[in-house]
């Protein structure tokens, strides 16, 4: 009996051996598919250090500048820069205290047009209704804690002259800034108040002082 030296492989063993080859041929598609992000992935992330590199050196270079120029700016004009500095102050201080002074005089004009001022018959009436209420006559001279004549103690103050007083006493005395309610006319009180430039004392309804609009 002869036998064959070549053996014929079973079908069994032609199955595996497709099926291994099938898997390795898949498995190197989805290496060269991972290998290709990450090519992409190290080429984006290069370009990414380049620009950072350009960005830190253009940040030292704007560094570098900018310290040269402090330094010439201090070894040359230190003092001209101060010098600058309160010059423009002034200049400020000079157009505010300008712009206060018209706005002075524009409210002046607008109180004289449009705003009743009290004659002697009426001063003296609302003189006398307030003492009956509960004695809180009071002057302009009493506003600011000086004494006068018994006729100037019945004079009531002009509404330019009220506004004055009080801005006064918010600016120079912040600590107590109320005066008495009945040192102002009574229409020009009502105006005031229901204007909300006054305000009355949360314990004392007596003593008013002007809103604080610039808190």
């Amino acid at each position: 009996m002869y036998y064959s030296v070549f053996s014929v492989p079973s079908a069994s063993t032609a199955v595996i051996e497709a099926n291994t080859y099938q898997q390795l041929k898949e498995n190197t598609g989805q290496l060269q598919s991972t290998l290709a992000v990450i090519r992409g992935q190290r080429m984006a992330a290069n370009k990414k250090l380049e620009r950072e590199k350009a960005l830190l050196r253009d940040t030292k270079l704007l560094e570098e500048a900018l310290t040269q120029k402090l330094s010439v700016l201090e070894g040359e004009g230190g003092t001209a820069n101060t010098d600058s500095a309160e010059s423009e102050l002034e200049r400020r201080v000079t157009a505010a205290e300008e712009t206060c002074s018209k706005l002075k005089e524009s409210l002046a004009k607008f109180v004289s047009d449009y705003i009743l001022q009290p004659t002697e018959g009426e001063d003296r009436a609302s003189t006398h209704r307030r003492t009956r209420r509960g004695g809180r006559q009071a002057t302009l001279h009493s506003m600011m804690g000086r004494q006068g004549e018994a006729e100037e103690q019945n004079e009531q103050p002009n509404l330019m002259e009220v506004i004055q007083e009080l801005i006064s006493k918010c600016l120079d005395t912040s600590h107590d800034p109320y005066v008495q309610a009945g040192s102002i006319w009574e229409p020009h009180f009502q105006l005031l108040l229901r204007s909300g430039i006054l305000q009355r004392h949360p314990d004392n309804p007596a003593l008013v002082r002007i809103t604080p609009f610039h808190h």
